[in-house]
């Protein structure tokens, strides 16, 4: 990430602060900020983000809530709250449906395997004594 992204996505937050815009418009900023949060490092910043947007979510077009949804879940799954994650992901799967979007819904759904796979794994170590 360089830092004429943050540039650029705080212009974008300054333009909607002056002229308004519509809640969708500061919703969808939100988001963009919430993701560059997660892939810069600042998963705690991210996650109370999209908290934030996943609130107001029923603003945002279904695709968009679902991609609000999956980086949520992927966040939490990033903090180890793979429990909390689980519920998201599998929210994302449902919205990414909704919309005609099967290659989210196979992320999602990626995802949720991975985190309960990881789960088995330590519930099978943990059984085993190891």
């Amino acid at each position: 990430m360089e830092p004429e992204t943050l540039t650029s996505i705080e212009r974008a937050e300054l333009a909607l602060s002056i002229v308004g815009g519509n809640k969708t418009d500061q919703l969808e900023v939100a988001f963009i900020r919430a993701r560059w949060l997660y892939l810069t490092g600042d998963i705690v910043a991210a996650i109370q983000k999209l908290r934030e947007i996943h609130a107001n979510k029923g603003a945002l077009a279904k695709h968009t809530a679902g991609e609000v949804s999956l980086l949520l879940g992927k966040a939490l799954k990033a903090a180890g709250e793979s429990d909390e994650a689980l519920v998201y992901l599998e929210e994302a799967q449902k919205e990414f449906s909704a919309a005609g979007a099967s290659d989210r819904v196979q992320q999602s759904m990626d995802a949720v395997l991975e985190i309960r796979l990881a789960q088995r794994r330590a519930q099978s170590a943990a059984a085993s004594g190891t």
